[in-house]
This record gives structure tokens, sequence and C-alpha cells, in this order.
């Protein structure tokens, strides 16, 4: 089964045992963006893409390629 981009953040993040409002703070977006990128309603930009591959510990390729 393949993931979407914002099932693979939410994975990533809960595996790290975070919740939205923290992941947010790191990113320096609010709780409801992270929410919005889990839901697959708002696509990252690039800068919040490379950020998200520093902060799991992936590359940005793992995130965006299905």
């Amino acid at each position: 089964m393949k993931l979407t981009l914002g099932e693979k953040i939410m994975l990533l993040r809960k595996k790290r045992q975070m919740n939205q409002n923290e992941l947010g703070d790191l990113l320096h977006l609010s709780s409801s963006h992270v929410a919005n990128l889990e839901n697959n309603r708002h696509n990252p930009t690039i800068k919040t893409l490379i950020e998200l591959a520093d902060i799991f510990e992936v590359t940005v390729d793992y995130l965006v390629r299905n």
C-alpha cells in the first residue's frame, strides 16, 4: 500500500511520539496547519519538506515519492 505524503508525516510524527503542536513549533507552523498537511489539504513548501526530512531523519525523496 502506498502512503500519501500526509500519512507519512503523521506516521513519522507519531513514531517520534510528538503531537501536532510540537511538530508545528519545530516547523514554525500552527498545529492546524500541521493537521492540514497530514490530511493532504495543504502541500508543504520546499522549505517545510526539507525541515520535515531533517526532523524525521529521512530524505525529501522518501517523503514525496509514492
